[in-house]
This record gives C-alpha cells, structure tokens and sequence, in this order.
C-alpha cells in the first residue's frame, strides 16, 4: 500500500512537471525573454486555437496575449480586444484572470481618456508624415518633440517617438530619425509585429544617412580641390608659358577617354548577360531579352557618365599645369597621382548616387543567347513592372500601338524613347 501510494506522489509530481514544460504560457513567456518574440507568439495564437483547452486555460492564453502586445508591442487596441475576450468568457465575474481583464480594460479605458489630446497629435503625426510640406512636417516635429519632453510617463511614448523619426525622415535628418527609432525599439522591443514597421523606418535611416554623408563627404572633397586647382593653376601664370603643345596634351588625354569609354561600352553592351536569378528576381518570364548597347533607351545614364569622366580628365589637366612649376617632378607625380584619385572618387560617388541607386533604370540585351535575336528589358524604379519587348516579327498580331497605354508615353510624346525605339525595329 505504501509502494502504491509513493508511486502515485511521483506519477502526479511528474506529470505537473511535464504540463509546466508544456504549457505555452511558459514556452512563450521564456522565448519571450530571449528576444524571441515571433516565436512565443506563435505558441500563444497556436495555443487560442486549441479546442481542448478549459476556460481557465484559454483565459491565461488571453492575459499572455494582451500583456505581450500591451509591454512588449505597444498595441493597446490589440491588447484591450484580448482582455475583452476575457470578460466574455463563461467564467465567473469574480475568477482572478475575470478581474484581472475588467481592472486592465478599465485601466486603458481611462489612458485613452487621460492623454486624448497627445492621442490625437499622434493621430494628426501619423497623417501628415508622408506629406511634401516641409513647415508642416516642421510643425510635427516640434509639436512631438514637445509631447514627449512634457508626458515622460506617456503610455503611448514609444509611438511618439515611432512618429517623430518618420518625420525626421521626411524632413532628412536622419541620424536624428536613428535615434528616434532606436528610443522605440528599448522601450518596446516588439513593436515591429503587426504594429509600426520600425526596423524597416530604422534601415532606410540609416541607409540615407550614409548616402547623405558620402554625397557630403564627395562634395566637400571636389570643393577642396576645386580650390587647390584654382590656387595652383593662378600661381603658376600659365599664360606666361602655355604653348599649344601643352593645349595638344589635354585635347590627347580628352580624346583618349572618350576612345577609351566609347571602346568599353560597345564591348560591354555586345557582351552584357542578365543573370537567370536577376530575370527571376524581376518576375520576368524566360527567355527574357535584354539590351544594353549604347543607343538603346536608358542610354542617357551612361552618357552622363561620360561627362563626369571627361570632367575629371580637365581637372587633371589643369591641376597638372598648377603643379608643374614645382622643383621636383616626384612631389608633382606623387600630388598629380593622388588628387586624380580622390578626384575620380568624388565624381564617381557623385554620380553613382544620383544615378545609379535607386533611381536607375534596368535596360539591357543579349544577342543569340536567350533565345531571340534582340529585344529589350524596361524596368521603372517604383514598382518595377518588366516590359518584355521582342523582334515583332515573331509575332504576327502584335499591336505596336496598344504600347501608347503603357507608361512610356505615347508616340506623338518627345519623351516616348523607348517607344520610338520600338517602332524603328518594324521598318
């Protein structure tokens, strides 16, 4: 009888353990502590979608679920539907978990009331954030700033600070932004699911931060040199000793880059392949046709290259006259060598991002290799749709002018390149 009884205390103490290990309270509460929020999320929706679960049960999942979305998220509305879900339980008003809900949804109830007025400047930030008018995202930004230096115990502060880096964002100071977004992350390390999309606000701070730093950075070296250049090129008085030998080196160098891109940008576009990944990237369906021959729309971006190049091959002319009058040719070699460096790098940073991020267009071709003799790839920024253009004698009802509804343009339209291109493949 002893043995028996012994032996139930340790079934019943087993199996206690063994439910405490299961119970998605506890499973999600842990991944909660180690920052796994998605994780104990799941437990806990799995778990409210479990029909065995009891009353008392289901309520616990319910409380979990409310509390993570109101201290971890900072979703009160969220939160406030699942202490709701609470009190329309078939458990007795005074059952802890009931209380529990009333006191909370009562709590919120009178937050909303309390602080209606900074509520509503939340509301007017979240609406206006998005907006071109620079003085009203000002006003944003001040009227923020003043809500949370005034309401250190606002319930709705991470929200606040959520809003005030968008409009840091939109007014482009953005390590401003950084900061902001970071303040919402510590103080609701959860936000970012199915609430405010901080993370993303978060790299696209810091990703036009450094794009504001480098363009800053490349401007302000082309300044400096721009200003040496100057200062050298007056104090050697190349007009005194200029001949039209040394005008002949310039003009030579000049005609050199322009053999030199004219020559790369031929052989590049002959033999310029789109990777298969990029195409599916794309969500263009194979066999795709790209064209990147010069000539081809969207050529434009690789003239203006040019232009930047021949104007740090001036540069590099006139630094040179500047440096030439000193002593030592090492010393001239060695600053001629390196301002054409940091030249080429300012330039190059310059166009590359005025050009070439973001706001570049994906044109292309191959010739044999894909499936088709030629064609052409059109691919806008913002919300990129490919427009896959083929040899139309492949296809004998093809429309050239159902084209004019797409958006390039029409063909009475100047700015129809593409379009103009199109049409001369039918001659």
């Amino acid at each position: 009888m002893r043995n028996t009884i012994i032996a139930l205390i340790f079934c019943l103490l087993a199996t206690s353990a063994f439910c405490s290990q299961n119970d998605p309270v506890i499973e999600a509460e842990a991944l909660f502590a180690n920052a796994q929020y998605r994780q104990g999320l799941a437990i806990l929706t799995k778990a409210y979608g479990d029909r065995l679960l009891t009353s008392e049960q289901r309520v616990e999942v319910l409380k979990a679920l409310g509390q993570f979305y109101e201290n971890l998220v900072g979703n009160y509305e969220m939160a406030g539907n699942f202490y709701r879900k609470i009190l329309e339980s078939d458990l007795a008003a005074d059952h802890p978990g009931v209380s529990f809900a009333q006191q909370e949804a009562l709590r919120l109830t009178s937050l909303e009331a309390t602080y209606q007025e900074q509520n509503e400047l939340l509301r007017t930030a979240r609406n206006t954030s998005n907006s071109q008018d620079l003085y009203g995202i000002a006003d944003n930004i001040a009227q923020l700033q003043h809500l949370i230096a005034e309401n250190p115990q606002y319930y709705k502060l991470p929200e606040a600070f959520y809003y005030l880096g968008v409009n840091y964002v939109a007014h482009k100071e953005y390590r401003k932004a950084i900061h902001a977004f970071e303040r919402t992350l510590e103080l609701k390390p959860a936000v970012d699911i199915y609430y405010l999309a901080v993370t993303p606000q978060l790299r696209v701070a810091y990703k036009q931060w450094g794009r504001s730093f480098a363009n800053r950075a490349a401007w302000g070296t082309a300044g400096i040199l721009l200003v040496i250049t100057v200062l050298l090129f007056y104090r050697s008085q190349p007009w005194r000793w200029v001949r039209l030998k040394h005008i002949g080196i310039g003009l030579i160098m000049a005609a050199l880059w322009w053999g030199a891109f004219t020559f790369s940008s031929q052989w590049l576009g002959e033999h310029f392949e789109v990777p298969e990944t990029a195409l599916q990237e794309l969500k263009t369906k194979l066999p795709s046709l790209v064209r990147a021959a010069p000539g081809s729309p969207g050529a434009e971006t690789a003239q203006m290259l040019f232009w930047y190049g021949l104007v740090g091959v001036c540069g590099i002319c006139v630094f040179s006259i500047g440096t030439s009058r000193l002593k030592s040719r090492w010393v001239a070699l060695l600053l001629n060598s390196l301002v054409g460096l940091l030249l080429f790098t300012a330039l190059t940073t310059i166009f590359y991002l005025r050009y070439c991020e973001d706001d570049g267009e994906f044109i292309a071709a191959t010739q044999n290799t894909l499936g088709y003799w030629q064609g052409a790839v059109y691919v806008y920024p913002i919300n990129p749709v490919p427009y896959i253009l083929t040899d139309p004698e492949a296809y004998a009802d093809l429309e050239i002018m159902d084209l004019t509804r797409a958006d390039f343009g029409s063909a009475g339209d100047e700015n129809a390149d593409l379009l103009r291109w199109i049409i001369g493949h039918l001659d």
